[in-house]
């Protein structure tokens, strides 16, 4: 009896080290790190979503609706990409983009059944406070050039180091220690953590970065209402507060030629918005969304680039309507909601990662960020914190728990993390 009950804890140990493992895969598969051959970081990125795509597929059955509304968005920019693009190279990356969000759904909500939310939260932390470390370290020595938007650091450019940053706030705000003394200690690295972001993102000259922990600092620090954070914490809130700010946006141009925004760009953002040509492309990009519409030009088409001359669409929303058309909004905004859904009724908990999530839709008139990777983990990790649970699943999760000895009532866990 007590052979199996050894074997048992043991089983449910490596299970536990595995899920953690898949963590840190996941987690490097986002990053493209400076110095490795590109041909290399593709051969382990597609390796990475193989293997946790085949070890997490069983959570599919637990996903279906968002597993549509992934294969809607996915797939119709997987099309788009095959019809309007000749590149090998960019058909074969627009299928493993899809898969991709696929596969951070499936390792996120398979971790968090498994071990718990808050768990994944500290183990996210753990991880991601190393790629700071390695990230902000070489900015010491190195002689970046940060006045260069182009610059590139170690794990990417200045938006790619500032949206890491205002992510493990964001998760930074969602611990909430019972111990005085751990509270304490806490609340002041997370303060400490929320300047240093603060600093980071204006010296890589990130203001978009800066502007969000900011936010994030005043939103998470003082009390807001839980009618507000329910409220906002609401998927059809969301969705709306995105079409209304983009329409106001992108369907007046006098808004930004309004002496106050107009002020507001140039002296707080530090960009003129004629520089940025936010004018010139508004003006023109509608002209080009109506050639196709409903399914867009493919996954990162260079469309912008080739008729007006910018890199990209500098808006979120217009460069989903780009890669994916009509069809693929709609499957983004499906995603968007059913994930937030399941959150309305833990907005209490998890609120820091709703205002991060709010911050990113805010960030996106100006900039191409709904599509990045950490916002798509956020939306997942608020997806399954909210997953209503089986009794299997309860019961599943009482006996690895019990098994593993991890920490319940205070309890002294046998197998900690590694």
């Amino acid at each position: 009896m007590n052979g199996k009950i050894m074997n048992g804890k043991i089983m449910n140990e490596c299970k536990i080290r595995q899920s953690t493992l898949e963590i840190v895969m996941l987690c490097l598969s986002f990053y493209e790190f400076t110095g490795i051959p590109h041909s290399l970081f593709l051969i382990i990125k597609y390796s990475i979503i193989a293997y946790l795509l085949f070890s997490n597929i069983k959570e599919c059955k637990k996903m279906q609706k968002v597993l549509i509304s992934i294969l809607l968005y996915g797939g119709i920019t997987f099309i788009a990409t095959l019809v309007y693009q000749d590149s090998l190279n960019r058909q074969v990356a627009a299928f493993v983009y899809m898969l991709h969000i696929l596969t951070i759904y499936m390792t996120i909500t398979a971790f968090v059944q498994r071990r718990g939310v808050e768990v994944l939260i500290k183990s996210l932390i753990k991880i991601l406070l190393l790629f700071v470390l390695i990230t902000d370290i070489p900015m010491l020595f190195v002689n970046y050039d940060f006045s260069d938007p182009s610059e590139s650091y170690l794990i990417g450019n200045k938006f790619v180091v500032s949206y890491l940053h205002c992510f493990i706030t964001a998760l930074l705000f969602c611990i909430n220690n019972k111990n005085n003394r751990k509270n304490l200690f806490f609340r002041t690295f997370r303060l400490i953590f929320l300047l240093f972001s603060i600093i980071i993102c204006r010296q890589v000259t990130c203001t978009t970065g800066m502007l969000i922990c900011l936010f994030m600092g005043v939103m998470t620090s003082f009390h807001v209402p839980l009618s507000i954070k329910r409220l906002l914490s609401s998927p059809k809130v969301a969705i709306l507060i995105t079409a209304v700010t983009n329409f106001l946006m992108l369907g007046s141009t006098s808004l930004l030629t309004n002496p106050y925004i107009a002020n507001f760009i140039s002296d707080v953002l530090g960009k003129s918005y004629t520089w940025i040509g936010r004018l010139h492309i508004y003006a023109m990009i509608f002209d080009v969304i109506k050639v196709h519409p409903w399914i867009g030009y493919g996954y990162f088409s260079d469309i912008i680039e080739e008729i007006l001359g910018f890199g990209n669409a500098q808006n979120g929303v217009l460069k989903i309507i780009l890669d994916s058309g009509i069809i693929g909004l709609i499957g983004y905004a499906l995603l968007v909601y059913e994930s937030l859904k399941r959150n309305e009724d833990s907005s209490k908990e998890r609120w820091p990662l709703t205002v991060f999530v709010y911050c990113m839709i805010i960030a996106s008139i100006a900039e191409i960020n709904l599509t990045d990777y950490l916002l798509f983990l956020t939306i997942s990790i608020l997806f399954s914190t909210g997953r209503k649970k089986t009794n299997l699943d309860i019961k599943s999760c009482a006996k690895e728990r019990w098994n593993t000895g991890e920490k319940i009532n205070g309890k002294k866990r046998i197998f900690k993390w590694i």
